[in-house]
């Protein structure tokens, strides 16, 4: 088993069964630049018998993500615990 497999196979072993259960119905989200790697979504649906779902965009979720977060300042506040920002 490659690396890649073995690492998500454990990840995936420490989710909440509640969460376990959504993986399993709807699958592993794959974002950023190598989501896109060619062959990737397939080798790892084989893999881990699991559906796989490239996001719209991949090579920019992160940076579209934290820049939702920043322009919302109540949830940025509450994840970085600040009462006052």
């Amino acid at each position: 088993t490659d690396s890649l497999v073995e690492v998500t196979r454990t990840m995936l072993s420490y989710l909440p069964p509640e969460m376990t259960e959504d993986v399993i119905n709807k699958g592993i989200y794959l974002y950023g630049g190598s989501a896109e790697m060619a062959g990737l979504k397939e080798y790892l649906e084989r893999a881990l018998s699991l559906k796989v779902n490239v996001i719209t965009d991949p090579a920019n979720a992160v940076a579209t993500g934290g820049a939702k977060l920043l322009a919302s300042r109540d949830v940025l506040g509450d994840i970085l615990d600040l009462k006052n920002l």
